[in-house]
């Protein structure tokens, strides 16, 4: 979809991806390490996804929240 914002980043914006799940840098940071984490299903709606998707996408918000602590100390 050409007018989603969520469907073509920019490859060096991409830190971190698994199957169905992608972290992006914010273009418009308001803390240190602020990442989008965004399912590559389109969606209105978080619980519109699949549960195997969300369980998925919740792991890797974890995943990744200890990373920034790890690597940024945020």
């Amino acid at each position: 979809n050409n007018t989603c914002p969520f469907c073509s980043f920019c490859p060096e914006n991409i830190w971190c991806e698994v199957p169905q799940v992608v972290a992006v840098w914010d273009s418009f940071p308001i803390t240190d390490g602020h990442l989008l984490i965004v399912p590559t299903t389109h969606v209105q709606s978080l619980f519109e996804l699949d549960t195997l998707i969300q369980t998925q996408l919740w792991s890797f918000v974890s995943q990744c929240r200890h990373e920034l602590v790890q690597r940024l100390g945020v």
